[in-house]
């Protein structure tokens, strides 16, 4: 009997130094991965005088007429943060540093962009290709969602009330895309399509990261849907004058963590809008 109690005694030390073992060896791995790939960190901040947009008015819709919308093509928070700039790795400049394989994406995790407030939330969507986008509607109003590919079908489509649809994104995009409600005509936002996930877009307080990137002299792109960063622009990275050719910008990536500090933007880089 005690050689028996002795014999579970040890049975269960060497499933549980089996399972330390175990644990060490994941840990480990996921630690000589991390060395072998960049995570970017960022921020975006503006320079000028407060936004002047005003909300926008809903009242030829009597449901949209209740609703607060904001006019959201230039939010900046309240110690500048600048939020929905997109930074974008350049997948031709970059194509020495491509990988045989991105890191793994969920294929079967839907994307959701919605219709709430009789606006689109969130103002730019990213997917990867393969994944599939999902519409939802949570007004007590219908609305009728379009998306202008270029590289795939067109999309248009009535949204009823609780009644979402599914669009599977086979093709890659080379710009940010307008997503638009034809009966609502101020609902507008973006759906980003690549092919990699090495994308990150700034939230309300100007920051974004990315992560398991690539190592090297990096090509990224930035975008924002109400700056005119496509010719040469000169911005500020953290306190220094640095020149952008169409919208674009050279990181040199290392292995972990790459805080790459504060991107300036002032109001003289603004596209004029109405």
């Amino acid at each position: 009997m005690s050689r028996c109690r002795t014999c579970s005694f040890l049975l269960i030390v060497c499933i549980a130094l089996s399972a330390d073992i175990g644990q060490t060896q994941e840990v480990t791995a996921s630690g000589d991965q991390e060395k072998r790939h960049a995570t970017v960190k960022l921020k975006f901040q503006y320079r000028g005088g407060p936004p002047k947009y005003s909300d926008l008015s809903g009242a030829k819709d009597p449901f949209c007429a209740c609703c607060r919308i904001p006019d959201e093509r230039l939010l900046v928070g309240p110690d500048g943060g600048l939020s929905n700039v997109a930074l974008i790795w350049d997948e031709r400049r970059n194509e020495k540093l491509r990988p045989t394989s991105f890191p793994p994406t969920d294929k079967e995790q839907l994307v959701r962009i919605r219709h709430e407030g009789c606006r689109f939330i969130p103002r730019i969507t990213v997917v990867q290709s393969g994944q599939t986008l999902v519409v939802d509607n949570l007004d007590a109003v219908g609305h009728n969602t379009r998306i202008l590919f270029l590289n795939d079908s067109p999309e248009g489509r009535l949204v009823p009330v609780g009644s979402p649809f599914k669009r599977t994104i086979r093709s890659t995009e080379t710009a940010p895309l307008p997503v638009e409600c034809t009966i609502h005509p101020w609902e507008k936002a973006w759906v980003i399509v690549r092919d990699h996930p090495y994308i990150g877009v700034s939230d309300t307080k100007g920051e974004l990261t990315i992560k398991r990137m690539p190592i090297g002299r990096t090509y990224f792109k930035i975008w924002h849907e109400s700056l005119r960063l496509i010719s040469s622009s000169q911005v500020k990275l953290n306190g220094r004058q640095v020149r952008l050719e169409r919208g674009r910008i050279i990181f040199e990536l290392k292995p972990g963590m790459n805080d790459l500090g504060t991107i300036q933007v002032d109001e003289r880089h603004l596209r004029k809008t109405d």
